[in-house]
C-alpha cells in the first residue's frame, strides 16, 4: 500500500487543534475514496510556528522519527508565513536519502509563475495549484506520471466534512476551531490573494453540510468558531445559517465572521444584524484606508459615506466588532495612515487592528512595485518581507 506524509507549518493558536482546515479538508477528501485504506494512506506531521520552544530550521531532530522512505510522496504546503523553510527542508530530505516523489501545494505554489516553479524550487517533483484536494487524490492514484503540475477543478458538492467524518476530531468543550462555508472573493484588492483564486469565482460549500456541522460544534460544546470565509455576509446562503445558528441556540459560543461594512446596507443588511445580536457574533471588517488617492491605488473602492452610517448603528446596536487598516499601502504618508485611524476612532469604533502591506505573490500590487518604489524588509517572525518604504514614506 502506497503512503504518503503532509508536512505543514502552521500558526495554531492554543485550543485550535494542530490540524489546519485547509490539511483537513484535503484528508477528508482523500479518505472518501472507496480505494483508500487498502491502496494508499495519508499521514500529517504537524508543526506549530507559534511554539517559540520547537527549532524548526532542525529538520534533522524534527524528523529523526520518522522513516522517511516508507512514504512514496512527501507534500509540504507552501505559504508566505513557512517559504523560508521550504527550500532548506527539500535540501534535507534530499541529503537524508529520500528518493520518492516531493510535492508542493499551498498560495505560494498556486500565485507563482508556473515555468518558473521547477527553478525557485529544485528538488521538487510536482505542484499543486489553486484548491488541492482532487488534485492531490490524483496525485496518489498515478504515481507513475511525469506529470509536474497539477489544477484540478474542484466539485464543491463533494467535498465531505473533516469534521463529520472524524479526519479533524472534536473533543467535548473544544476552545477553538476553523470553519467554512465559502471559498473566494469576487472583489479585485490588488493586495489579496484570494481575488485570484479560481479566478475571482466563490464557491459556496453544501448548506445541508454547513447544518450538519453546526449540529455538531452545539453537541460538542465548541466555544469560539472563527468563520474563514474572505466575506462572509455575501451572496444568498449566510442568512439561512445564520438562522440556523440562532436555531441551535450557541448560548455559550462565540463565532467571528469576515464582513464587508457596505453590504451591510443591503435590505438583508438589518436582518443580519439582528441575527448577529442574538448568536454572540463578532464581526471583523477589513477597511485597509479610508484616503481616497490609496483605496483608489489598490483597487479598494470604499463608500466612506455608507461606512459612516453603518459604524453608527454598529455602535448604537452595540454589536461586538473591529476593523482593521494596512499600512504601507501606495501613496500613504504617516499622515495619511493617522486620518485612517482618526476616522475609525471618531466613529466609536473601539477595537483597531493594522496589519504592514505584503506583496503577495500573484497580486497585482506585486508586479507593481517598482512603480511606487515599494521596498520590502523582513520584520519580526517566520522571515515574511513587508513594505518599510516607497515614494512617500519611510522605514
Amino acid at each position: 500500500m502506497k503512503k504518503a506524509l503532509i508536512v505543514s507549518y502552521n500558526l495554531v493558536r492554543e485550543g485550535e487543534g494542530q490540524m489546519p482546515l485547509s490539511i483537513a479538508s484535503i484528508m477528508a477528501y482523500v479518505k472518501n475514496d472507496p480505494e483508500y485504506g487498502y491502496k494508499f494512506e495519508v499521514d500529517h506531521l504537524p508543526f506549530n510556528l507559534l511554539n517559540n520552544n520547537l527549532n524548526l530550521s532542525d529538520f534533522e531532530n524534527c524528523f529523526r522519527n520518522v522513516p522517511l522512505n516508507n512514504y512514496r510522496f512527501i507534500a509540504i504546503s507552501a505559504f508566505v508565513w513557512n517559504e523560508y523553510l521550504i527550500n532548506p527542508l527539500i535540501q534535507f530530505l534530499r541529503k537524508s536519502g529520500y528518493k520518492h516523489k516531493i510535492v508542493l501545494g499551498g498560495s505560494q505554489i498556486t500565485y507563482a509563475n508556473k515555468d518558473l516553479l521547477k527553478i525557485e524550487y529544485p528538488g521538487c517533483d510536482a505542484f499543486v495549484s489553486g484548491y488541492a484536494e482532487k488534485s492531490f487524490l490524483e496525485i496518489l492514484k498515478d504515481e507513475d506520471s511525469d506529470k509536474s503540475y497539477y489544477n484540478s477543478v474542484l466539485d464543491f458538492s463533494c467535498i465531505p466534512s473533516p469534521y463529520l467524518n472524524g479526519t479533524f476530531p472534536l473533543e467535548n468543550g473544544h476552545k477553538m476551531l476553523r470553519w467554512e462555508t465559502k471559498r473566494g472573493c469576487p472583489y479585485k484588492c490588488s493586495f489579496c490573494a484570494h481575488r485570484n483564486l479560481e479566478n475571482g469565482r466563490v464557491h459556496y460549500m453544501q448548506q445541508e453540510k454547513a447544518f450538519a456541522e453546526l449540529a455538531m460544534f452545539k453537541d460538542k460544546g465548541v466555544k469560539r468558531i472563527n468563520v474563514l470565509d474572505p466575506i462572509y455576509n455575501m451572496g444568498s446562503d449566510y442568512l439561512p445559517i445564520m438562522k440556523e445558528i440562532d436555531r441551535l441556540n450557541f448560548s455559550n459560543a462565540e463565532f467571528t465572521f469576515q464582513s464587508k461594512i457596505e453590504l451591510l446596507t443591503k435590505k438583508d443588511g438589518p436582518e443580519f444584524l439582528n441575527l448577529v445580536e442574538k448568536t454572540k457574533s463578532h464581526l471583523e471588517f477589513g477597511l485597509q484606508t479610508v484616503i481616497p488617492e490609496e483605496y483608489a491605488i489598490i483597487d479598494r473602492a470604499n463608500n466612506v459615506e455608507q461606512i459612516k452610517q453603518q459604524l453608527e448603528i454598529l455602535n448604537h446596536r452595540n454589536i461586538s466588532y473591529e476593523v482593521s487598516l494596512i499600512y504601507g499601502l501606495p501613496n500613504q504618508t504617516v499622515d495619511s495612515f493617522k486620518a485612517s485611524i482618526e476616522f475609525a476612532q471618531s466613529k466609536g469604533c473601539k477595537k483597531i487592528t493594522a496589519w504592514p502591506l505584503m506583496l503577495l505573490k500573484g497580486t497585482p500590487l506585486f508586479s507593481e512595485k517598482e512603480r511606487w518604489n515599494l521596498k520590502e524588509e523582513v520584520v519580526g517572525d517566520f522571515d515574511i518581507p513587508v513594505v518599510t518604504s516607497s515614494n512617500t514614506f519611510n522605514k
